[in-house]
């Protein structure tokens, strides 16, 4: 009977830690909002784009690496998740929510894209209910997932018709970006909830570096493996367009 006993409280009390553990789990969403110049973006409504009426009507994209760090370290919440805009009525807005141990976080980061081990996979490779199994944010021609995708119409005669469609869409390996983001405060875990707001400001996304915008009329798709200049700068733009609210 001791013998027995000797080998079960020891059971007992692993499962007991472990129980205890989870019951300290807290919840993070991360609340993604699209943003347009301040405002919310509301799909497929008129905005300003540099003068010009402009309707943003597809607004998607890959987040892989996904960390909170601070004086818990860093952890890692998800590996590869898709936020879509897409499709919203109102203001356009996604969420990712996760289980997190306890610990204290002041900072989040994560890539625009899907690291090189997954993008040398296929969809196929994944089970349905995984974001890397979506076939339609796959490449095949250049084996390479669709890192993200930004589409609408821009007014280009003046008379706020939008008449010209716009199809930006990235991918490759060279464009896989990384967005560091702090906190506007610490949050601490402790079996509780916690919400991050984060802006995404679409109206960045489209800014070349030395000043202006990108010419939309002059290239209104880009879809050319060879050709990465408008998808380069829409990626690197995400940098600087993400922030805590």
């Amino acid at each position: 009977m001791k013998n027995m006993l000797s080998r079960i409280l020891p059971i007992c009390l692993l499962l007991f830690m472990i129980i205890g553990c989870d019951e300290d789990n807290g919840t993070v969403n991360l609340n993604f909002a699209a943003m347009y110049d301040g405002d919310p973006l509301v799909m497929n409504e008129v905005v300003d784009y540099d003068g010009s009426a402009m309707r943003i009507n597809v607004s998607e994209f890959y987040v892989s690496e996904i960390t909170l760090s601070g004086e818990s370290g860093n952890l890692t919440l998800g590996e590869t998740e898709y936020v879509k805009f897409t499709g919203q009525t109102g203001d356009a807005r996604a969420t990712l929510s996760f289980d997190v141990p306890p610990g204290s976080y002041d900072q989040l980061s994560f890539f625009i894209g899907v690291p090189a081990d997954k993008n040398v996979t296929k969809p196929e490779d994944y089970s349905s209910d995984e974001a890397l199994a979506n076939t339609a944010t796959y490449w095949q021609g250049w084996q390479s997932y669709i890192f993200n995708k930004l589409e609408g119409r821009l007014d280009t005669a003046g008379f706020g018709s939008t008449d010209l469609t716009f199809i930006y869409h990235s991918g490759k390996d060279e464009l896989y970006t990384e967005v560091v983001v702090p906190l506007s405060s610490a949050i601490a875990v402790d079996g509780n909830s916690n919400n991050i707001e984060i802006d995404v400001e679409h109206n960045d996304l489209f800014k070349r570096e030395g000043g202006g915008y990108l010419d939309i009329a002059a290239k209104p798709s880009a879809h050319n493996p060879d050709d990465l200049e408008y998808p380069t700068v829409i990626l690197n733009n995400f940098k600087t367009g993400v922030t805590i609210r």
